[in-house]
């Protein structure tokens, strides 16, 4: 999950910073190196948020399934003999 993010955030940065160039009209090689610089700070900046994203999602989901099983003996102690 974290690098589908990241892939998604960073291709969005690198085509943003090329766009806002092309609108402004400044020169190639410059707005090429602020893209790939700003492709690399993003693509860290999602991983790190898709990797946390990730394991707070499987955290819950832990939690969610101990409570489950718990309420699920309780029933079936409840109702044994």
């Amino acid at each position: 999950m974290g690098k589908q993010f990241a892939n998604r955030l960073a291709l969005l940065s690198f085509s943003v910073v090329l766009l806002r160039s092309l609108i402004q009209g400044t020169d190639f090689t410059g707005s090429m190196q602020i893209a790939l610089v700003c492709l690399c700070a993003f693509y860290m900046i999602g991983y790190l948020i898709g990797d946390l994203a990730q394991r707070m999602i499987e955290e819950h989901v832990e939690v969610e399934e101990a409570q489950l099983l718990a309420g699920i003996a309780a029933v079936n102690s409840q109702q044994s003999p």
